[in-house]
């Protein structure tokens, strides 16, 4: 026990099942021989010496040689450090308090401050221009707030451009800004800084001059279609939506169900769509001729192309369903890109075409023809790559109301409830943005250590959370309960504690022996349940307060996941340090729930998540202990059901994993062959293999409450429980390879994770220790003995010599009147 002040080694020796123990403690001694313990620390000075001498003989018998079996304490050793993917950055909130307001801008005390601390109303959209400037538009339904345009410097500063409060407050809802403006449902920034405005309770499109001078260049207030083919400011407009200028500067409008067109003559013409609240159609022919449900969002992309988000339409008689994006290419030929008329969230990872999309009414086009759009009922963003095919971000926001891309490629998210934007970090292609790298082989730590001999790499023995980015040996580990070794030989510690969110951390020990915290232990705290991201999602994870973690596993490339008991949750960390969500929504299950499978993992409902595992193949399997179940969830993000029917017990071995009954499966483990490894119903682990057959293959009495499990290369499997580690066989025998007895404490192992050449951690309440190559063979005693070079005949004689001499002298020492 490193670190523990008076212990200084504890050796366990395996002779035929037992161990004889040296415990060596400052001053006194005690000390077991084969059962038997001397103690030599009170007995009279003529039997202290015996006993001393019969202990170290005793001594000298166990020692006979580096044997393996043993637990010692010795410092960590160094070794190298890691690479992360390309992936997008943490989410920053670059604009908005989150406070409700509107003041912030309006009042000229206000201009020039900071924008993360200005009140803003509801966002409606964004827009970047070159120069780096964000403009944000706010609207309210409110008569007495208004809308706003305003504008965030580089350096952070904002200031109101545009709109403002009512002229007279509180008439009605329909009364203008000072400047005009009804309320601001779109922006777009031209090519001189000059920014406009759709306004879809004025009717109109208004210009404002980098001057702040402001001009209508369409409509005339009333509501209509009408002035095609004649000066934009003649005609009518139908309360348009968005607005976005094109490469030639000309200006693109979203009205009602139509997109029409602004000439940099001023002249207004109808490109696209026949009207409101028609089914779309049209596809693969001219856009003038198809029929827009209702368009709502527009995008143009560096080649010319029109992107167009086509949602529902909906009145009092009826309802027209959309889920689309379409684009029309240069030739002025419409496509569906994206969606269809089912509202759904499938097809990640596969052609967008194929996808179901959910009312997606905010898109953003990136310089490479990546395409952003919005998924509002989970949450989240997702991406259709240049090749079409379709995925998500992993972030969380509130309220998706905006999307836009700046000139430094990082995308700038509009949270329309919460009154804030955020910016996320795209990266480019061959970028790796700060994080671990993991690209390094796992380095042997433990090649000139002695075989089975424990060492302390992390705790000091007493509890706390502190001690990070020093000497994982001087930290202090709340309650290490479960481990995981990394691709480069970094060992992941779940540091548990019950006191609170606050004390749920993962940890790792580099292999130099530095100790850093990698998630939890911040103060962002979120529990939504719903499918898709959850709050934190996107952000860093050593800002988040985790839930109730109960297991960790690394995959190849770095990436951490975690059964989150207490959300209902599995969460990742990516080598950069990101959270996000992997499966379950949050939701408590309800009764008579059939189990899940074919369904994307974010949308599953978990009961009680205990541990993940992670496959050859880098898929992950998660157990379930309240639905009595392990599913395995495919790179694609599909679940599966991979063992048990949803009842509680012990049917079906030798037959279909998915037809067998499990009870309360908490640790797993998969093996090198693909098998997968479950502890179920304490005191049995059963495995399926690749064929996914079910099998016991260790089922005793005495394996007394399973806490955790790992498997190495070979298919041997140790599991930790109340009081011992255990090796099975692959042929199903249990051998005991550390016993409670054997120590001066009761033995809690939690967690055993092994690296990747062979040695094997265990934790013990606050600390965690390693065996190395612990499936190497144990040195029979009689190896010991030839050893040694001495007999063991003459070295107890000569033992026993001594404590006749050391007992004379005590004697004369004491009676010097008989000898002299």
């Amino acid at each position: 026990m490193a670190g523990a002040g008076k212990t200084t080694a504890i050796d366990i020796y395996d002779h035929h099942g037992r161990r004889a123990m040296i415990h060596a403690i400052a001053r006194c001694r005690p000390a077991r021989c084969k059962g038997t313990y001397i103690v030599a620390c009170h007995a009279r000075p003529v039997f202290r010496a015996v006993l001393l001498t019969l202990s170290l003989l005793c001594t000298t018998i166990s020692i006979g040689g580096g044997v393996s079996g043993a637990v010692a304490s010795a410092p960590a050793r160094a070794g190298t450090a890691a690479v992360s993917p390309v992936e997008p950055g943490p989410l920053e909130t670059v604009a908005g308090s989150g406070e409700r307001g509107y003041e912030w801008g309006l009042d000229g005390d206000d201009e020039g401050g900071l924008a993360t601390e200005a009140k803003l109303g509801e966002v409606s959209d964004v827009e970047v221009d070159h120069a780096g400037n964000l403009y944000i538009a706010t609207a309210s339904f409110y008569s007495t707030n208004g809308t706003s345009v305003h504008r965030v410097a580089p350096d952070g500063t904002i200031s109101r451009v545009a709109g403002g409060r009512p002229s007279e407050a509180g008439v009605s809802h329909w009364d203008l800004t000072p400047d005009g403006l009804g309320r601001v449902s779109g922006v777009a920034v031209g090519p001189d800084g000059e920014l406009y405005v759709a306004d879809d309770r004025a009717n109109q499109v208004v210009r404002v001059d980098p001057g702040g001078e402001s001009t209508v260049v369409a409509g005339t207030r009333e509501d209509g279609n009408a002035g095609d083919v004649g000066p934009a400011t003649s005609a009518q407009l139908e309360s348009p939506k968005d607005v976005a200028v094109g490469n030639s500067g000309e200006l693109y409008v979203v009205d009602a169900g139509y997109i029409r067109r602004i000439d940099t003559d001023g002249i207004i013409t109808t490109i696209a769509g026949t009207g409101l609240g028609e089914p779309s159609s049209g596809d693969g022919g001219p856009a003038v001729e198809a029929t827009f449900t209702r368009p709502w969002d527009i995008e143009i992309d560096a080649a010319g192309n029109i992107y167009v988000n086509d949602l529902t339409w909906r009145n009092e008689d009826n309802e027209i369903p959309s889920h689309r994006i379409r684009r029309i290419d240069t030739d002025g030929i419409i496509t569906t890109i994206a969606g269809g008329e089912t509202c759904g969230h499938t097809g990640g990872g596969g052609p967008a075409a194929d996808a179901e999309l959910c009312d997606p009414s905010e898109i953003a086009v990136a310089a490479d023809g990546t395409i952003y759009l919005d998924d509002p009922e989970y949450h989240q963003i997702r991406v259709i790559s240049p090749d079409g095919t379709i995925n998500r971000l992993p972030t969380y926001v509130h309220d998706l109301a905006a999307l836009a891309i700046g000139p430094d490629g990082a995308l700038y998210v509009g949270d329309g409830t919460l009154r804030q934007v955020h910016r996320i970090p795209l990266g480019e292609p061959g970028a790796a943005p700060d994080g671990r790298d993991t690209s390094a082989v796992a380095p042997d730590l433990w090649a000139d250590a002695d075989p089975h001999v424990a060492t302390g790499v992390a705790g000091t023995g007493t509890d706390g959370s502190f001690g990070d980015g020093g000497p994982a040996t001087d930290a202090q580990l709340s309650s290490a309960s479960d481990l995981a070794v990394g691709p480069d030989g970094t060992v992941y510690v779940l540091d548990h504690d019950n006191d609170g969110w606050h004390w749920v951390r993962v940890r790792t020990i580099d292999p130099d022996g530095t100790i850093t915290t990698v998630a939890g232990g911040g103060d962002q705290r979120g529990d939504s349940r719903e499918p898709g991201p959850t709050w934190g999602d996107g952000q860093l994870a050593t800002e988040q307060a985790l839930g109730n973690v109960r297991g960790i596993d690394v995959a190849p490339d770095g990436t951490l996941f975690m059964a989150d008991r207490g959300l209902r949750r599995v969460r990742s960390v990516s080598p950069a340090g990101l959270v996000s969500t992997v499966a379950g929504t949050g939701e408590i299950p309800e009764a008579g729930d059939v189990p899940w499978s074919g369904v994307a993992a974010t949308h599953m409902v978990l009961g009680s998540p205990e541990d993940v595992a992670v496959a050859p193949d880098g898929s992950l399997y998660v157990s379930d202990s309240q639905r009595h179940q392990v599913f395995h969830i495919g790179r694609d993000g599909e679940v599966q059901v991979a063992a048990g029917i949803g009842t509680a017990g012990s049917s079906g071995d030798d037959g279909p994993a998915t037809e067998a009954e499990l009870d309360t499966p908490s640790d797993i483990d998969v093996g090198a062959d693909g098998t997968l490894y479950i502890a179920d119903g304490g005191n049995r682990i059963r495995a399926v293999g690749p064929d996914g057959v079910i099998t016991t293959f260790a089922a005793d009495v005495s394996l007394r409450g399973i806490r955790g499990l790992a498997v190495d290369d070979s298919g041997t499997v140790y599991s930790s429980e109340v009081g011992s580690i255990r090796k099975i066989g692959t042929d199903g025998t249990v051998t005991t390879i550390i016993d409670s007895r054997d120590l001066p404490f009761v033995l809690a192992a939690d967690g055993v994770a092994f690296d990747g050449t062979g040695n094997l951690y265990f934790s013990q309440e606050h600390q965690v220790f390693v065996l190395p190559r612990v499936d190497e063979e144990v040195i029979p005693e009689e190896a010991e003995e030839e050893a040694t070079g001495t007999p063991w005949p003459w070295a107890i004689i000569g033992v026993l010599v001594a404590a006749a001499g050391v007992a004379g002298y005590v004697l004369i020492r004491r009676r010097p009147g008989r000898f002299g």
